[in-house]
């Protein structure tokens, strides 16, 4: 008679009336410690064997046990330590990305903006936290200077139908209205099959570059602007030809349409009208011309009076609203908002004021006018 399988019952054993009946599972559906228990001689025990045997079979099926649960357990650990270590590089390249001083920005092509990171600098630059920034798709465009807009739309366009990087300057709309410059550098990355995939790019803060490019450029201007003058008045037979070419090219370069220049009279109690005035074609500032023909103290509070009085420039943000401007009915008449005036120094006295006007309010012109006028020209 068959030795019975430890853990079951043989109908057949004697035993087997005084005990359940508990017969194996077998064929495919067997569970596997049966199912190798069954092919293996080695796992039946006989009826008189030894307890020692009967452990060591027990302890031999409970390591089947044992083993696949450490097995479950690797797998799990694997599976633990894989995520681990994803979301270790991930905190570690932001941690490396939020320390470059540049704004560094990625977007999904396919999966929208659900799946877009903009760094934190975001908001040091534009005054926009990384939430508000991702939450419009469009906020980028809608913050892009109006006069980069085109060039901004073209480049990009280039750069999907390409796949050629993107590299450009662009001025940006801060959300307090500053006006910022960046060098941006983007690329398209695309998926093993060549479909796009999703645009990395980082923007780099270059505002006080430009500014200082502009000053320098603005120098440049100034200094080409004395050297014209100083030439002419050394070519022009009167002062009044030198004058008359001053506001015509001083006009040109700040783009103020009226100069007019005052001479001071010979006592040096007055400003006179000189009658040199820029050739504007603007009729609507004959009205203004008339009231400026009217003689002016020297030591008037208006425009001219303080820079006569002073020798230093003086600037009216808004002519209409200035007290001490005796032509704001005037100004406000034709519609004149901003003036300036230097004054024209002969060794250490003013001999002459230079005064020019704007239809829209201007910043203060940040110019070198003092001691530059030749006074070399003949009478």
């Amino acid at each position: 008679m068959e030795a019975p399988v430890v853990g079951f019952w043989d109908p057949d054993s004697p035993r087997a009336s005084s005990r359940p009946t508990m017969t194996p599972p077998a064929g495919p559906d067997a569970p596997a410690v049966v199912r190798a228990d069954l092919a293996a001689p080695s796992t039946r025990l006989e009826p008189d064997a030894p307890l020692d045997d009967a452990e060591a079979i027990l302890n031999d099926m409970a390591a089947v046990f044992f083993q696949n649960k450490a097995m479950a357990a690797e797998r799990h650990t694997a599976d633990q330590d894989e995520t681990e270590v994803r979301v270790d590089n991930e905190t570690r390249y932001r941690a490396l990305v939020e320390q470059i001083p540049a704004v560094v920005f990625m977007a999904s092509i396919d999966k929208g903006i659900g799946d877009a990171y903009v760094s934190p600098q975001i908001e040091a630059s534009l005054g926009f936290s990384q939430s508000e920034w991702l939450q419009d798709p469009i906020r980028w465009y809608q913050h892009i200077h109006p006069e980069d807009k085109t060039r901004w739309s073209a480049d990009a366009a280039q750069m999907f139908l390409s796949g050629n990087p993107l590299k450009s300057c662009y001025r940006v709309i801060a959300r307090d209205g500053r006006v910022v410059w960046f060098q941006c550098e983007a690329k398209m990355v695309r998926k093993g099959d060549g479909q796009p995939w999703f645009i990395h790019g980082v923007g780099f803060d270059i505002t006080e570059l430009k500014e200082t490019e502009h000053a320098l450029h603005e120098e440049q201007k100034q200094l080409q602007l004395l050297e014209d003058v100083a030439s002419k008045a050394n070519e022009a037979k009167t002062i009044a030809e030198a004058m008359q070419f001053a506001v015509e090219r001083i006009c040109e370069f700040t783009g103020w349409p009226l100069g007019h220049v005052c001479f001071v009279s010979e006592d040096g109690q007055q400003l006179l009208s000189s009658n040199i005035w820029s050739l504007t074609t603007e009729n609507s500032f004959l009205a203004f011309r008339e009231s400026s023909a009217q003689p002016v103290s020297a030591n008037a509070a208006g425009l001219t009076g303080r820079a006569f009085s002073t020798a230093r420039p003086a600037w009216i943000k808004d002519v209409t609203t200035d007290p001490n401007c005796a032509r704001h009915a005037a100004a406000s008449q034709v519609g004149i908002k901003s003036a300036f005036a230097f004054p024209i120094l002969s060794g250490n006295s003013v001999v002459s004021v230079m005064e020019f006007f704007s239809k829209t309010f201007c910043p203060r012109p940040m110019m070198r006018w003092q001691n530059w006028w030749p006074m070399s020209a003949p009478s």
